[in-house]
């Protein structure tokens, strides 16, 4: 097996994720200072420190790859720059056929579910956080909607899992299949950007409510959702 030589920077102090994954499946990685291939990702700038390699771009967040820094970028944009970048957001990485298949959720299951949730802990932190927010509120009028996280909380502290809990996203999941719709808004409206926001109700079969583009129903990610246009909010 041919030994390659790499670095991973800027992913929060992880040196291992599914990039390198993928690669220990055809190479021997030897982590040096001196790479021949460095990964690296948005949380920090160490990746300015090398230069003398192949630099490789990942981001699971809405930034777009500055291609005057990387050779290669990984990201959410529905961009073309030859083989110089590839479209793979978290959204597309977690869809499994067993997601894609609604046959297993019953009508008769479904139409005895709650009517809607709405799980944040983050109000103020995106153009994204500030509509969901505001379209919880206005939905709100109409019916009410179940708030267990920070944001618009009604709940009580044993009804809903503790986001530091280990087993926190199977909680989030358990609970969310109680309802027929999920405000599943991403933090920033950003175009292509979805994540595990989407994956989540469509696993507890859950209808996604969110504002995105409407590019997102011709990728793999050809999921139900409703789609909030952004003049509802004009």
């Amino acid at each position: 097996m041919k030994k390659i030589k790499i670095n991973v920077v800027d992913f929060g102090g992880d040196k291992k994720n599914f990039l390198t994954d993928i690669l220990e499946e055809n190479y021997e990685l030897e982590y040096s200072d001196k790479p021949d291939f460095l990964i690296y990702s948005v949380f920090g700038n160490e990746h300015k420190k090398f230069n003398n390699c192949v630099k490789i771009f990942y981001t699971g967040e809405p930034v777009t790859p500055n291609f005057e820094e990387c050779d290669y970028g990984i990201g959410f944009d529905y961009i073309e720059f030859e083989d110089r970048y590839l479209r793979l957001p978290l959204c597309e990485m977690k869809m499994t056929k067993d997601i894609l298949n609604r046959s297993i959720f019953k009508r008769d299951q479904l139409k005895n579910r709650k009517f809607c949730n709405f799980i944040y802990s983050n109000g103020t932190a995106g153009d994204g956080a500030l509509l969901r927010k505001k379209f919880c509120e206005m939905l709100m009028q109409y019916k009410h909607i179940d708030c267990p996280g920070l944001v618009m909380n009604n709940m009580k502290p044993e009804d809903f899992i503790s986001r530091y809990d280990s087993n926190w996203e199977k909680g989030k999941i358990n609970f969310i299949g109680n309802y027929k719709f999920t405000i599943a808004f991403e933090n920033t409206v950003m175009n292509g950007y979805t994540t595990e926001k989407l994956i989540q109700p469509l696993i507890a079969g859950s209808i996604p409510t969110r504002v995105c583009h409407l590019q997102i129903k011709n990728g793999a990610c050809s999921v139900p959702f409703f789609s909030i246009s952004m003049r509802f909010f004009l």
